[in-house]
């Protein structure tokens, strides 16, 4: 008798190495970060803590969606994936091109600094190969066989965790930190290239009609996206316009040291939302929760266990890493509580995205972004860097009494 049904086990499989990737992605950056934050002090880092969150913006923006469609896209198209597949390349050029000028414009208009504009000039290189990256990730999870190109993403995040220590401890400028970024996303990239040729030919096609329909499917979670990674970075934005870089510096440390927690959930929410898309989508929502539940629990349990972790040990050790990062550690005790709302707002924007509800999931969205907005504002205003972490945790409470409020509704609905 097995004790998990087959569908389960290639979800499970597809999620431990989709977290493999993404987990030593977000080892080997923590790493880089921590050591730049130690050794450039709080100033420079909280400026190239900066550029990482507009390039981070820009990345999801110039995206508009396609990563969320194009697994559904795969999954409806199995026969003519490799067709699918070059023309979302395509659209993806184009993109990040229009999202490079956006970019480096809206960085002007509010900052202005020159060594900024040269900083963020380098790093939307890597919308090119972050987006073309993304594409073929897309398409490994729609087949749950992200264990095929575990290799690859590992000897690039080798590289950029050796290129990046060396850089630092050489006290480089900041601008060659910011090169090595492209420079070993585009290591992957070809690396999977090579992989993905050997059973099928690349064709980047420009294919405007196919650019106008998955555009216009894509555009509501495209937006929700925009809106989703706004609202997640707009503590960081907000801070370098209330206060100053210092403290951008000094949040970004806690914030940082969160994101592996939420690689982690994000990760089991795509592998999730790829299985669930290929039910029916007449699925019940009460049958789609009984599906994902052991997902749930396991969230919810790792969640708890970060929460404990960055109290009883992160926190206290943050002094003796440095002085200049002492208000770090009160901005990560409060942090530390939004993993729990968002382990299971992970898995429930996987359900709804599973329904194609997304334009619900699009409304939800910018109500979390001017939920965001007005707690920071307020927040920020009256309590600093430890405020920014209160909005946070006060606008992932939010989302969850929308999202919960959704499903609950389709529930009753019999839907």
């Amino acid at each position: 008798m097995k004790l998990i049904s087959d569908s389960i086990a290639r979800i499970l499989r597809n999620s431990f190495s989709t977290i493999i990737v993404r987990g030593a992605f977000g080892f080997a950056r923590i790493i880089v970060l921590l050591f730049l934050a130690k050794t450039y002090g709080v100033r420079e880092f909280g400026l190239f803590s900066l550029i990482l969150i507009f390039i981070e913006i820009a990345k999801v923006a110039s995206d508009v969606g396609v990563d969320i469609v194009s697994i559904r896209r795969f999954a409806a198209n199995q026969k003519n994936i490799p067709i699918v597949l070059d023309s979302i390349l395509g659209l993806k050029l184009l993109s990040a091109t229009l999202g490079t000028i956006l970019t480096i414009g809206i960085y002007a208009l509010l900052y202005g600094d020159t060594y900024g504009l040269v900083l963020i000039s380098i790093a939307c290189v890597s919308l090119y190969t972050s987006l073309l990256l993304n594409g073929f990730v897309s398409y490994y999870q729609t087949k749950l066989s992200m264990e095929k190109i575990i290799r690859a993403h590992l000897m690039g995040y080798g590289c950029y965790l050796a290129f990046s220590v060396t850089a630092i401890f050489f006290r480089t400028s900041l601008m060659v930190l910011m090169g090595i970024i492209p420079l070993t996303e585009g290591i992957i990239l070809y690396l999977l290239i090579r992989r993905y040729t050997e059973n099928s030919p690349l064709r980047i096609r420009i294919n405007l009609h196919f650019i106008r329909s998955f555009l216009s499917e894509s555009i509501y979670v495209g937006l929700a996206g925009i809106a989703v990674v706004i609202y997640l970075r707009l503590d960081n934005v907000m801070i370098s316009r209330i206060l100053d870089l210092k403290s951008v510096g000094q949040y970004a440390i806690a914030y940082r040291l969160t994101e592996p927690f939420s690689l982690l959930f994000s990760s089991f929410g795509i592998s999730l939302y790829a299985s669930l898309s290929v039910l029916s989508i007449e699925t019940k929502v009460q049958d789609r929760f009984l599906y994902a539940k052991k997902t749930f629990l396991g969230m919810l349990a790792v969640a708890c266990a970060g929460v404990l972790g960055y109290i009883f040990i992160v926190k206290p050790l943050l002094p003796m890493f440095s002085v200049e990062y002492v208000e770090s550690g009160h901005v990560l005790l409060i942090l530390s509580f939004v993993l729990i709302f968002k382990a299971l707002n992970t898995q429930m924007t996987a359900i709804l995205n599973s329904m194609e509800k997304f334009r619900i999931v699009s409304g939800i969205t910018f109500m979390n972004l001017v939920t965001s907005f007005i707690l920071n504002f307020i927040f920020i205003t009256h309590f600093g860097i430890v405020g920014a972490a209160m909005a946070v945790v006060g606008t992932e409470f939010m989302n969850s009494l929308y999202q919960g409020a959704s499903l609950l509704y389709y529930h009753s609905c019999g839907i």
